[in-house]
């Protein structure tokens, strides 16, 4: 199942830039010179910070309702939409560096052989935890 969450982003346009900020969160914003950077950049944003907060197991807001935000003089809403499943796939599919240790003459034969470790360690890591 996709959960996705869609917030809102109240954005002003001064002096020829556009000023981007999600009132759900202390510390989610950005800016643009037009409006195809400004809606890439409040998707990139958004999804940085919500993979943050996943990553750190902070949970993470409930979006606000449209009603719920008043605009100012020049301020206007989009509403943007981030998947929580996506990014919660991107978080566990993330690849983790483990440092091992074997002898030199196994290693040696190894590179000789053109042994991709990474694969080798994942394929027996599932084979022993019984993982298709």
């Amino acid at each position: 199942m996709n959960k996705a969450y869609i917030y809102p982003c109240v954005v002003k346009k001064e002096d020829g830039v556009y000023y981007a900020n999600f009132p759900d969160f202390s510390a989610c914003f950005t800016d643009a010179d037009n409006m195809n950077e400004l809606f890439f950049n409040v998707n990139e944003v958004l999804n940085g910070v919500l993979f943050s907060m996943l990553s750190n197991e902070i949970s993470i807001p409930k979006p606000y309702e449209k009603g719920d935000i008043v605009l100012n003089d020049g301020e206007f809403l989009l509403l943007v939409e981030a998947s929580i499943s996506v990014l919660r796939d991107k978080i566990n599919n993330k690849s983790i560096k483990k440092t091992v240790t074997i002898p030199k003459w196994l290693n040696d034969i190894s590179e000789n052989k053109n042994i991709n470790f990474s694969r080798v360690l994942q394929e027996g890591l599932k084979k022993e935890l019984k993982i298709k």
